[in-house]
């Protein structure tokens, strides 16, 4: 302004600059677009970088690499989008990325707590949003406790509004929870056409759609297909023990148990990659318990023992860390290990008391040895848990 003395000027330019950059940044983005420009003045670019940060590792992530449960990912995009709240705290959309990012991941105590933040400002927000934050915030409060069709349909929302997010990638499996798997193969064949020209992030397109395509065919009972979609998701990342996994459950489904106990030797030689079930025993006890359920007695016994002495030779040592010791417990459990079983869960639910998990397993056991007191101790403390959560 006239008059103004020339650093205040210079200063107000450099806020105008900085806000116009946050705005150029919002348009050119690669999973935002001019839907997901904020109201009135846009945030600080200081703020954008790490929002826009965030939403590039929402976008890249693979779940076919189990992005919902790694730790690490989580963690890294949480700590970009709340730094963002920090840096502007008008700014809202880091916080929506991040409930829907939470209502995403497996819910961890720690992610229930966050979306229980969360999820009261957003009911409270929404007229004060635009139609893309608006999606956001549905998205958030339709999904947290399952997926309903509102959740779906805020999904359809936020893929019209912002064509290049990650939204309608985010639908088959939501569709596959509630028993909709034919839905879902049409949702992501409708996704891989609209992206397959333009995979420029090593093969993501090919490998997400493939690994979801053998994942429905496999509720559908298409074994042929699953398998054939499979080995595709797998030429994308031969050395992936989660790719391995989907090939091994069509084997399983189909009763090729001669080649899938060959194909089981590559589990000393693949992978883990990032993912938090990605090891070795897990995948034993999973195959395992798929071909007994697909009426494989003898096989699916012999591939949890070969899983049992897996986890028997880590017993103690430095692999015994993280989900090993449950998966270890679930698979004592299924050879009728029971006190190790009920030992380790037990030593788990003690260093992460609010994990239902740890003593759904415990339950389990009681129940079946009659121990009916036990059953009841382990009810009352979920109810206890459900109350105090909701």
């Amino acid at each position: 302004p006239a008059g103004a003395p020339r650093g205040a000027a210079r200063e107000a330019l450099n806020a105008a600059t900085d806000r116009l950059l946050s705005a150029v940044g919002f348009v050119s983005a690669p999973y935002l677009g001019a839907a997901a420009l904020p109201l009135g003045e846009p945030p600080s670019f200081a703020a954008f970088r790490e929002f826009e940060a965030a939403t590039a590792l929402i976008g890249e992530a693979d779940p076919t690499l189990g992005a919902a449960y790694d730790t690490a990912l989580i963690g890294a995009i949480e700590r970009r989008l709340t730094r963002a709240s920090a840096l502007d705290s008008g700014f809202v959309q880091p916080r929506l990325w991040r409930g829907v990012r939470l209502s995403w991941s497996y819910h961890y105590p720690w992610v229930i707590a966050a979306l229980d933040t969360i999820l009261p400002w957003a009911r409270s927000a929404r007229d004060r949003m635009t139609p893309f934050e608006s999606a956001l915030a549905e998205c958030i409060l339709n999904s947290v406790n399952g997926i309903s069709d509102n959740a779906l349909e805020a999904l359809r929302r936020l893929a019209r509004l912002a064509p290049n997010s990650p939204f309608l990638a985010e639908m088959p499996r939501d569709l596959a929870d509630i028993n909709r798997p034919r839905a879902a193969l049409a949702v992501a064949t409708e996704w891989y056409h609209a992206h397959r020209e333009t995979d420029s992030l090593g093969g993501l397109v090919e490998r997400r759609y493939w690994t979801t395509v053998a994942y429905l065919q496999h509720f559908i009972g298409d074994h042929k297909a699953e398998l054939a979609a499979a080995r595709k998701a797998r030429a994308t990342a031969p050395n992936n023990s989660s790719l391995l996994r989907d090939e091994l459950f069509a084997l399983s489904a189909l009763g090729d148990t001669a080649t899938l106990e060959r194909l089981l030797d590559e589990l000393a030689t693949v992978g883990k990659g990032q993912e938090l079930f990605g090891f070795a025993g897990d995948i034993y006890l999973a195959v395992g318990q798929d071909l007994i359920a697909h009426g494989h007695l003898s096989p699916g016994t012999r591939v949890l023992k070969r899983g049992e002495a897996w986890f028997d030779r880590r017993r103690g040592g430095p692999e015994w860390a993280g989900q090993v010791p449950f998966r270890a417990a679930i698979l004592y459990h299924a050879l009728g290990r029971d006190d190790e079983a009920l030992a380790i869960s037990r030593g788990m639910s003690r260093r992460a008391p609010f994990d239902v998990r740890y003593r759904g397993l415990e339950a389990r056991i009681l129940a079946l040895r009659g121990d009916t007191a036990g059953v009841k101790r382990e009810m009352a403390w979920v109810a206890a848990l459900s109350a105090q959560q909701h």
